[in-house]
């Protein structure tokens, strides 16, 4: 029995992603690259017995949170305690670092005496959002006490979701169709992060179809399932449609009025996303510039599930995705010290308190060369910078985070004095590599 840490590059990803597609009717649909994702990130750790897989865990961070996302055992190995081997060694490897343990499943599959076993407790629970069934969700807890931080354990996370829009053929085809990636939009664990908005352009689509039961039928199931757009910029989605429909790429595809309607009712509403399966729109030059003028995100379900995973992955945060977060940042001081190191010496990789205060006192003593900045979201520490100067330059910085989510955080904002420039995501180091 031996337990690895999988990455992108072992000759077990294949396996973990056989055992997790298996195993998809209780699991959900997951994109082939977010298992490559989650490896990069090393956030799976497996089990192999006998030169075999046996189990796996799939894991992110949320805040200070752990949230586990597959906990999955073979057939062949199932009934002999696995699953809590690997979940007691992920415990004992992350212990030092979160200050809760997370993971949401839906009450019907009667697991409650096994999330029990490994010290779980059923915090909370809410209507789960598997399409066609009226399944309970509910939020299982293990508080780690052996972490001790300025944040608050949590239940459900009260921060803003995304807006997310559909297009017209992904809610036809969650009403009619049978589709994997389509269906696994109604996720339970995607409500966390996302709420689903339609445009009335949507009833355009539905109002073409032939069969009146079909129009019926589709109707209800919308009016039960999603939100219309409650309110949007009307003089925002006037101006944003006239701009749409005077690209010249725009003009070659198909349903071009409908599809840019409803896109630029995404944009007017502030939504953060639009869902469709319509390729022409997906992956394409026009959808870039939507982007980079609107901060639209033009996606497929398996991108959204994928970007869902980029949000909380430490290594892919970007400005965009920062955008709302508030940040501040000052200048650290010597009377700060204290505090300042209770908070972030937990996610400096030594693991040793006097170490890493050592290591601050000796930067802070050199104020000529060295600046300590301590980066606030909402008022809440999430990230402290080293950074040394040269020639009123950036010319390298170390950083570490005690919100998990916000590893590069450096990347969005700029140190406030000699206007020096913030640095790039290649020149940022971690603490421990100094």
């Amino acid at each position: 029995m031996r337990f690895l840490t999988i990455d992108e590059s072992s000759q077990w990803l294949g396996d973990v992603q056989k055992l997790g597609d298996d195993s998809r009717l209780t699991l959900g649909f997951m994109p082939a690259q977010a298992f490559v994702d989650y490896a990069k990130r090393k956030q799976i750790l497996a089990l192999i017995i006998d030169d075999e897989l046996a189990a796996y865990t799939m894991f992110r961070y949320k805040k200070t949170s752990l949230i586990i996302v597959h906990l999955c055992v073979s057939a062949k190995h199932r009934g002999h305690g696995y699953a809590k081997e690997l979940m007691n060694v992920l415990y004992q490897q992350e212990k030092d670092y979160v200050s809760q343990f997370k993971l949401s499943c839906r009450r019907d599959y009667s697991l409650d005496n096994f999330w029990y076993s490994l010290g779980f407790a059923p915090m909370a629970e809410k209507p789960g959002r598997a399409s066609k069934t009226n399944s309970i969700l509910t939020t299982w807890i293990r508080p780690n006490p052996e972490c001790k931080n300025l944040f608050t354990v949590d239940i459900d996370s009260d921060a803003e979701k995304i807006r997310v829009v559909l297009d017209s053929n992904i809610v036809i085809a969650l009403y009619s169709e049978n589709e994997v990636e389509v269906n696994a939009l109604t996720q339970d664990f995607l409500s966390d992060y996302v709420e689903y908005y339609i445009s009335t352009e949507v009833f355009n689509e539905i109002n073409k179809q032939s069969d009146s039961e079909v129009r019926n039928n589709s109707r209800d199931f919308i009016k039960s399932w999603f939100s219309i757009i409650p309110s949007y910029d009307e003089q925002l989605y006037v101006e944003v449609r006239k701009h749409l429909l005077s690209l010249k790429n725009a003009k070659e595809y198909s349903n071009t009025w409908y599809d840019i309607s409803h896109i630029s009712y995404a944009i007017a509403f502030g939504a953060g996303a639009f869902v469709t399966r319509d390729t022409a729109w997906l992956n394409t030059t026009i959808s870039d510039a939507i982007f980079e003028k609107y901060g639209l995100r033009i996606l497929s379900p398996a991108e959204l599930i994928r970007y869902i995973d980029e949000i909380d992955s430490p290594s892919s945060y970007s400005p965009q995705k920062l955008v709302g977060l508030n940040l501040e940042y000052s200048e650290m001081k010597p009377e700060d010290l204290s505090v300042v190191s209770d908070v972030f010496y937990r996610q400096y990789l030594s693991g040793k308190k006097s170490v890493f205060t050592a290591a601050l006192k000796k930067w802070m003593a050199i104020p000529e060369a060295y600046h300590i900045f301590e980066v606030k979201s909402n008022e809440r520490p999430v990230c402290l910078a080293v950074c040394r100067t040269l020639n009123n330059a950036i010319e390298s910085s170390h950083h570490c985070t005690a919100h998990l989510q916000s590893a590069s955080l450096l990347n969005c904002w700029k140190t406030p004095k000699k206007q020096v420039q913030h640095p790039s995501q290649s020149q940022c180091k971690d603490f421990h590599q100094e």
